[in-house]
């Protein structure tokens, strides 16, 4: 997929974190929403390299993740691309959300995974904030993350 649509400064992505790699943003992208739905993915929840492209964007300051029904978060090697690229920008956010499908016993099992990544990326973010004015929250349930400063 190519883009070339030199106006645009808020970009909505559903499904398809490739399409930041593979495609030619216009750089005067401001916000960009990014939402991924597990069941119609077709990546592996350890790839995502694709956020590198956003450092070519210079206006960007505003990236907004939401992950439905993640049976399994991002790795370690994901988990520190996501750190960095949260870095690169001044309002930042990563939050899984749950699909009613599941049953009880596998959504308690995912959000105490989801939980536990977002506490180990919140670490993560802080270690490599060398500027120490960030701001972080994280949602009562621990499965969603806020950067800002």
């Amino acid at each position: 997929m190519s883009m070339n649509l030199p106006n645009v400064s808020h970009l909505n992505l559903i499904d398809s974190l490739d399409s930041l790699h593979y495609s030619s943003l216009s750089l005067n992208i401001r916000s960009i929403q990014i939402i991924l739905h597990y069941e119609f993915l077709h990546f592996a929840t350890d790839d995502w390299s694709s956020l590198r492209a956003l450092s070519t964007l210079p206006l960007l300051k505003s990236l907004h993740i939401l992950l439905y029904g993640m049976h399994i978060p991002p790795n370690s090697k994901s988990s520190q691309i996501i750190a960095e690229t949260a870095l690169l920008l001044s309002d930042f956010s990563l939050c899984f959300r749950k699909i009613y499908c599941l049953n009880s016993c596998d959504i308690t099992s995912a959000y105490n995974k989801h939980s536990l990544f977002i506490k180990r990326l919140r670490k993560r973010i802080l270690a490599l904030s060398l500027d120490g004015e960030r701001y972080i929250s994280v949602e009562k349930d621990g499965c969603g993350l806020i950067v800002w400063f």
